[in-house]
């Protein structure tokens, strides 16, 4: 370096000294590996296995997706189980195991992998109320968590003694968006979110209508639900709706592209009629859906993170974009809105 400089007058050679190590220093910083993002499940296959709780007694499971998961936890086609590097569904109860299954991993693309249960499907039967937690293990290390709560009712009639369960689940107040059909050339996006039978009263013929709002404004819609669909009281059902242009705009499947062309604070809100029965607030900014904390690299507890992409579509096998957005709390105000002109 000191012969290359000698030719240099003193100044010039300080600036290129400055330039030659900010470059080096840069260069560094962008070849350093990114944080290695612990191994995780999507949420979706286990909410999906407690809503099945929901009227029965017992729920039943037969697979999910997971990412992260080092290589040893893969089937290789020969053992399906192990003594190391096991995956489990595991069912507990006050820190205490209840159940548990054993699970094989196989690879599928990316970073994510195929989880099922080994034989047949892992079930369950409640025979007592509480606080439970659902999750996925490898060995004894606890991947995702999901927390719920199971409530055992008498059906009250001494001709037809049954029970059934009443659950609740705090991922059940959320709501999602994702793109439809990534394959798609029109890439529409959906609106998931989860309702409770006998949360809303809904005079017959009337119903619950979607919108994604911004600045006072009904910019998009994203279906309705009429009282015959929504489930009986103390039950959840799950609906995902297309994101719409208003019929003002002309209709059709909103893209990516047109839900962020504009920055801005944003609400998904349920509406009956013009009253405001929920809220989810979330923000566009640069161009992309904000993403929650929960669904950040490195959040902690890691069993608490969501994941920002899982896989999906309608043809299985894509990678799906999904934002996770919380209730806006009770109390907040109440959105008002107006639908878009033009």
């Amino acid at each position: 370096m000191r012969s290359i400089l000698s030719s240099f007058p003193r100044r010039a050679a300080r600036s290129l000294t400055r330039s030659y190590l900010f470059g080096t220093l840069a260069a560094a910083a962008l070849a350093a590996p990114v944080a290695a993002q612990s191994p995780c499940v999507n949420p979706n296959a286990l909410l999906d296995t407690i809503r099945s709780i929901d009227g029965r007694t017992n729920f039943l499971f037969q697979g999910g997706h997971g990412a992260f998961f080092p290589q040893e936890t893969y089937y290789d086609g020969k053992n399906l189980t192990k003594e190391t590097n096991q995956v489990y569904l595991v069912l507990s109860k006050g820190g205490s195991v209840v159940n548990r299954w054993t699970m094989l991993a196989e690879k599928s693309i990316g970073v994510f992998c195929r989880y099922r249960t080994v034989g047949p499907p892992a079930t369950h039967d409640f025979k007592e109320p509480g606080d439970y937690t659902l999750s996925v293990a490898i060995d004894d290390k606890t991947l995702t968590t999901l927390p719920f709560h199971v409530e055992i009712k008498d059906s009250g009639d001494p001709f037809d003694p049954k029970k059934s369960c009443v659950i609740d689940c705090d991922l059940f107040h959320w709501a999602q968006i994702r793109v439809r059909d990534p394959k798609s050339s029109s890439g529409g996006l959906e609106v998931n979110l989860h309702l409770r039978g006998g949360d809303y009263e809904l005079p017959k013929g009337e119903k619950i209508e979607v919108f994604i709002e911004n600045q006072g404004q009904k910019a998009y819609r994203a279906g309705s639900m009429s009282g015959s669909t929504l489930p009986k009281p103390g039950q959840w059902s799950k609906y995902s709706n297309a994101v719409q242009f208003r019929k003002e705009q002309g209709s059709g499947a909103v893209k990516m592209a047109d839900f962020t062309k504009r920055d801005g604070d944003y609400r998904i809100v349920l509406r009956h009629g013009e009253k405001a029965l929920k809220a989810f607030p979330f923000v566009i900014e640069g161009g992309k859906v904000v993403g929650h904390p929960r669904s950040k690299f490195g959040y902690s507890p890691d069993t608490d993170f969501l994941l920002p992409r899982v896989v999906g579509g309608r043809e299985g096998g894509q990678f799906v974009d999904v934002s996770w957005i919380e209730p806006a709390p009770e109390g907040a105000p109440e959105p008002t809105a107006k639908a878009v002109s033009g």
